[in-house]
């Protein structure tokens, strides 16, 4: 696939690629998004979340253990006894963030009116045996490591992101022609210390961490996506920065940095 990518450069044809991620970046605010994409400021970066990965790896092998075949037991448990976990060919394409904008077999559609290249990387689907419709389902790993820790839930600002990236899943599977399903699910896995007097390293030389899993059912709405990719390619051909939100962590700073500057 031709690509454009990095800063934008608006007498280019190709389609020019943004991930779900720099959509969120815009939503989140518009100022640092065209530094970012029009004017190609570096922004700093966060080091990986190793062990995150290492949980989405694993319970992904856990899926694939029952691919086209059966229901996971413990999501039968949960009440969700028609779901299994989705085969398809593409499937691993599908899962490729780094390289979704590199073929039509990854995960990601061309919005002809933008002009834009629109995807990322999804962590597993689950097709429903009774309605064929497909189901996307995104793993999380956290640790609450309070006295009491509570159940886990889909509330609070920064859980918002989570939400809006299953609805921008939601859009681009419907671009690409897939039965897509609104109910959307997390798969939380919630690190263990209450009870627990260690890792068992006393025991044994393989030191192990507990977790306790969540199902959470999420009623996805993509119907906001598509007007927001037509105010990202406003923002692109913007010759101004736009305001930062209220919210920027950078905000200060290169506020700051404009009054020194003048």
């Amino acid at each position: 696939m031709a690509r454009h990518r990095g800063r934008y450069q608006p007498q280019k044809i190709e389609p020019y690629e943004l991930s779900r991620s720099r959509i969120e970046g815009w939503l989140k605010c518009e100022g640092c998004f065209w530094l970012d994409r029009v004017r190609g400021v570096k922004f700093p970066s966060f080091p990986p979340f190793n062990i995150n990965s290492l949980t989405d790896k694993l319970l992904k092998r856990e899926f694939d253990d029952y691919r086209g075949k059966n229901p996971i037991p413990w999501i039968t448990e949960q009440g969700w006894p028609n779901l299994i976990p989705y085969d398809h060919e593409n499937l691993e394409n599908w899962t490729d963030s780094l390289h979704f904008g590199s073929s039509p077999d990854k995960f990601n559609t061309i919005h002809k009116e933008t002009n834009i290249l629109f995807g990322g990387g999804i962590d597993d689907m689950m097709i429903n045996r009774d309605t064929e419709k497909i189901h996307l389902v995104d793993f999380k790993s956290t640790a609450q490591l309070g006295a009491n820790p509570s159940p886990i839930n889909l509330q609070g600002k920064w859980k918002q992101g989570y939400k809006r990236q299953m609805d921008m899943y939601l859009w681009i599977g419907k671009r690409k022609g897939l039965p897509m399903s609104n109910d959307c699910f997390f798969l939380y896995v919630d690190g263990k210390h209450e009870g627990l007097t260690g890792m068992g390293l006393g025991k044994s030389s393989l030191p192990k961490l507990e977790f306790t899993p969540s199902w959470i059912h999420y009623a996805a709405n993509d119907e906001w996506v598509e007007p927001t990719l037509f105010r990202v390619k406003e923002t692109l051909h913007k010759e101004e920065c736009p305001s930062h939100d209220s919210d920027c962590e950078y905000a200060l700073f290169l506020n700051g940095v404009k009054s020194l500057a003048s």
